[in-house]
């Protein structure tokens, strides 16, 4: 590299460093990465134009973010769902059960014959609410990624949530696959707790080949790894817990039995059966029809899967119909073949 390209490169840098406020050390340390991260294709001049170009997007236009740069594989996606929805269903219902009360309390007030849901949390974390008193959203959809996490330059990865919110839960969420991002939030009992912010976007980075990104899996939730037989126990075991609502597995099962729904905006029935239970009725999975893509196995393969438990009603084949037992279920977040032990898709059959 010329002196010339070596000083025009050092201008640069410092530019961004001026923009952004950031130190020159942190904009050289972030161009690198953005070198790191550019395709083959880009070569000599050319890549430093565009690494350039992505510092400056990431440091300056940014600026008001507080969102830190990390690595990871997601490996479970869960449904959207409207967080708004039990919050005003609750207050609705309150004011309709106590109407004074639910006044006083400042959850609702009424304007006509409309009933406002107002947000009545003085203070969120120990911090003044500056939304006090203010009409709650109509909606504020969430999504929750589980995701195997690390910053760049680490070579481990730890356990972590995403929890995408607002229009991010759109974005588009590669599974199975190392990407690039960039989040709030932080490392917490030795998971990361991380959500969206207006940057969060996945870039998949460089390819890993599939055996190793379940090696990466294995390795980082050996602590979420339920036995299938084990999964109503750890269900239990959570009710009434804070842990509750946030709970998921990562376990492990044979197919015997893959049955496609005729309406599309319903769940695919697995059902896996494993040495860990006690049984042959084996364990419903439900695994969403957005995520059908993923049966690229089949009966007899042996799976990894991500799911939270629920559980259900059992059902008796021979007279068709349901019964009273407690059944462990799983809502699946994703679901992977074993390396080496799944047989070649066919089509769905009954259980042996």
């Amino acid at each position: 590299m010329s002196t010339t390209t070596t000083t025009t490169l050092e201008a640069s840098l410092q530019k961004i460093s001026s923009k952004s406020g950031k130190p020159l050390a942190e904009v050289k340390a972030s161009f690198q990465s953005a070198l790191n991260s550019l395709p083959p294709e880009y070569t000599g001049q050319t890549r430093e134009k565009y690494a350039l170009k992505l510092v400056n997007r990431d440091l300056s236009v940014n600026t008001r973010s507080q969102a830190i740069a990390f690595e990871g594989i997601i490996i479970g996606i869960g449904q959207q769902r409207d967080f708004m929805k039990g919050i005003r269903e609750a207050a609705i219902q309150e004011y309709r059960t106590n109407r004074e009360q639910s006044l006083a309390s400042g959850s609702v007030r009424e304007e006509g014959d409309k009933i406002v849901v107002l947000d009545n949390r003085k203070e969120i974390n120990g911090k003044p609410n500056k939304n006090f008193g203010k009409p709650r959203p109509e909606h504020m959809f969430v999504k929750d990624l589980i995701i195997a996490v690390r910053k760049p330059g680490e070579t481990a990865f730890t356990p972590g949530r995403l929890q995408l919110r607002g229009d991010q839960t759109s974005v588009s969420t590669p599974l199975g696959k190392l990407v690039s991002f960039k989040a709030l939030g932080e490392l917490q009992d030795g998971e990361y707790n991380l959500r969206s912010s207006v940057v969060t976007q996945f870039e998949i980075a460089t390819e890993i080949p599939f055996e190793k990104i379940i090696g990466h899996i294995d390795q980082a939730f050996k602590t979420h790894f339920v036995k299938l037989g084990d999964c109503m126990k750890y269900h239990k075991s959570l009710e009434g817990s804070p842990q509750f609502w946030n709970r998921y597995v990562i376990t492990e099962g044979t197919v015997a039995y893959v049955k496609h729904p005729t309406d599309p905006s319903k769940s695919i029935l697995i059902a896996l059966q494993d040495d860990s239970l006690e049984t042959t009725d084996g364990v419903t999975v439900w695994l969403p029809n957005n995520l059908r893509g993923m049966l690229n196995f089949g009966r007899d393969s042996v799976v990894t899967l991500v799911a939270q438990t629920m559980i259900g009603k059992g059902w008796n084949r021979e007279t068709q119909q349901q019964t009273d037992e407690e059944r462990i279920m799983l809502n699946a977040y994703s679901i992977f073949g074993r390396p080496g032990l799944t047989t070649i898709v066919d089509e769905p059959g009954e259980m042996l």
